[in-house]
């Protein structure tokens, strides 16, 4: 029996996920195998994974590879190179102790055997080591710096995203279909729908994004706060630079609004069992010494009417349709004589957009000056950080003087237009925003529904 070999094949990096520097590596490793007759009885190969020093990926079949050696289940491991086996010198440490007690040996096809059990070897072998280390350290300030860069002058980096495509010399440009779906999105959301409603009308018209088979709230809402959308380059987290290189989606104005929006604390992202009445846990009992709140009785098989009744003391009864239209026709009124208070604050946000707009303007003054020379890089960077602090409270500034998500709807328009247009959630919370107190009254049997049965406390 020959000597029983682990082949190990590995790249650093390959972004698009074609694994062409491992199959070549297999190729070159599975040739001087048969040519120095080795017994090959595993391969392991890892696609896309880093061994230096700065490195923090797994290497999950590099370590199998390792157990195998400690346990005597492989007498050698073939790699294409020292620097494809590992770049720490501190693994390859590991690897010299298995080579000193398991009597491990080490093959690659760059620089052959390395003799592990004699001091030459060994030396040789750390030597290698610190220089792959080295290389592999330079290279990545290279590429740091490069990175770095690029994002100052607004360059692309990487995959291009949902929203554009790559034209024929390589621009980035808008992919209509793919852009107008997320503008679509944008609009909507904005017109106060939520992002489950999109979601589950995308996925059933087959609008799909590129990587996924159907869309998630998350994902939709990934999408529509990436700072691109706006024509930003962000650079571990940032904007570096306030004009990309690719075209936007949509304005800057446009975009501080989804963004205030979707990032308001009063925005509901998840709801319990769907409620289907419009004043169910909204209208309290009147009755004295009693403390509950109305539910629906929908009559069961006797034929009655649905009616709201008291879930404490069930002494408390009205039909559903007739405290509806009741609160209906109150609401709708008030909403009619041209109440404000739904509007929200529309100074604050003129002065919010008005601040975004100057701040903005400087960091397109300071990314001039850096390109000019006028400014280092230290000055670009403490310029930019104390104006992303001041963008951060405008846009806080802006998120609050927004109207209320659920009723924002009703700002502009005619009330009862807008009502008919709500849903049942954005129904309730504007009756619990107007009415922070409805209160319904015990009557006897068999009297008329009346006004004075119901008593609202207005906002």
């Amino acid at each position: 029996m020959g000597t029983r070999t682990a082949i190990y094949a590995r790249i650093s990096s390959d972004r698009e996920g074609r694994e062409y520097g491992v199959t070549r590596q297999l190729e070159d490793t599975r040739a001087f195998a048969e040519a120095r007759g080795l017994d090959v009885v595993r391969v392991f190969s890892e696609n896309d994974t880093g061994a230096s020093t700065r490195s923090r990926k797994a290497r999950p079949k590099y370590r199998e590879m390792l157990r195998m050696a400690e346990a005597g289940e492989i007498d050698a491991v073939l790699a294409w190179s020292t620097s494809r086996l590992t770049r720490r010198p501190r693994e390859l440490m590991d690897v010299i102790d298995l080579a000193q007690d398991r009597g491990l040996r080490v093959f690659t096809c760059k620089n052959d055997d390395l003799n592990l059990n004699t001091s030459q070897g060994r030396a040789v072998a750390l030597t290698l080591i610190a220089w792959d280390a080295q290389e592999a350290e330079e290279t990545g300030d290279r590429a740091r710096r490069a990175f770095e860069q690029y994002a100052a002058q607004g360059k692309r980096h990487g995959q291009v995203p949902l929203g554009w495509r790559l034209d024929e010399e390589g621009r980035q440009v808008v992919d209509d279909d793919a852009a107008g779906m997320i503008r679509e999105a944008a609009r909507r959301v904005l017109a106060r729908e939520s992002l489950r409603s999109v979601v589950t009308d995308f996925n059933a018209r087959g609008l799909h994004p590129k990587r996924a088979g159907q869309w998630s709230t998350q994902q939709l809402r990934r999408v529509l706060l990436r700072e691109a959308n706006a024509g930003r380059r962000l650079h571990h987290g940032k904007v570096t630079a306030e004009e990309a290189t690719w075209p936007p989606l949509w304005d800057a104005e446009t975009h501080e609004c989804v963004v205030a929006l979707l990032t308001d604390p009063r925005r509901k992202t998840t709801r319990g069992t769907a409620l289907k009445h419009l004043l169910t846990g909204i209208v309290k009992c009147g009755r004295e010494g009693c403390d509950g709140v109305v539910r629906v009785n929908t009559g069961g098989t006797s034929g009655r009417a649905p009616a709201y009744t008291c879930g404490k003391c069930l002494r408390v009864r009205r039909k559903v349709s007739t405290l509806d239209d009741f609160v209906t026709t109150a609401l709708l009124k008030r909403l009619r004589g041209g109440d404000n208070l739904a509007s929200g604050d529309v100074d604050a946000r003129r002065d919010a957009e008005d601040t975004l707009d100057g701040l903005r303007a400087r960091l397109d003054r300071a990314a001039a000056r850096y390109a000019a020379d006028e400014i280092d890089d230290d000055q670009l960077a403490i310029i930019t950080a104390t104006l992303r602090r001041k963008i951060e409270a405008a846009r806080l500034a802006m998120r609050d003087a927004l109207p209320a998500p659920e009723f924002a709807r009703f700002e502009g328009v005619d009330a009862v237009a807008a009502w008919e247009d709500a849903s049942l959630d954005e129904r309730r919370a504007v009756i619990r925003y107007y009415m922070p107190g409805v209160i319904l009254l015990p009557s006897g049997p068999g009297v008329p529904f009346s006004d004075s049965q119901v008593q609202i406390e207005w906002r």
